[in-house]
């Protein structure tokens, strides 16, 4: 499967595009939310509810749309492009507001659901006989890449930290994320639509 070069822009944007919803949710809201907003951990629980709930929404919303536009590579690059704009405006502005900090994390989440899409890019190209092994193979990249990204924004946020500024490692934590999604969005232009059959 690593041999076929259909694959690989696939492949490089699945590693990092779920890295922004799971390690954000995951591992910095809370820190985000307090060091910002002095929030609480009923208003941390709040704000990662809505966004675990936007995570489950993405494929729902993304899902139908490669069939409705009858393109998946670009479906996914309008999933990609709107996280991408979505990290950048929190590198830029880490202070906007509770409200805004809220609707932007619930944006990330839904970029999620761009794996669903992506998945099914790639199974596209399977032959028959591989394709459970395809399958474990792309699930192996998403949730690898989630956990080296965890390990990397960990480097990055220490690197930024300033105790006088505090967003300075925000801004360093979103921006990074968004360089990362952009580098993949770019390798991803080179991949090979699958188009959905129609029924």
């Amino acid at each position: 499967l690593l041999r076929m070069p259909v694959f690989l822009p696939i492949v490089v944007l699945i590693a990092v595009i779920y890295a922004p919803a799971t390690g954000v949710r995951g591992l910095w809201a809370g820190p985000y939310l307090v060091d910002m907003y002095g929030a609480d951990t009923i208003l941390i629980g709040n704000v990662t509810l809505v966004m675990a709930l936007s995570m489950v929404a993405g494929p729902l919303i993304y899902g139908p749309l490669d069939t409705l536009f009858r393109t998946r590579k670009w479906v996914a690059m309008a999933c990609g492009l709107v996280c991408v704009a979505t990290l950048a405006i929190l590198a830029l502005q880490p202070q906007a507001g509770i409200g805004a900090a809220t609707v932007l994390l619930v944006s990330i989440g839904l970029s999620a659901g761009a794996y669903g899409l992506l998945m099914a890019h790639a199974r596209a190209f399977f032959p028959p006989h591989l394709i459970g092994r395809g399958a474990t193979l792309m699930n192996f990249f998403s949730i690898g890449g989630a956990g080296v990204m965890q390990v990397a924004t960990g480097a990055v946020v220490t690197a930024a930290s300033d105790p006088a500024r505090p967003a300075a490692a925000y801004s360093a934590l979103f921006g990074f994320y968004a360089l990362v999604i952009g580098a993949a969005l770019c390798i991803y232009l080179f991949s090979t639509d699958a188009p959905p059959e129609r029924p």
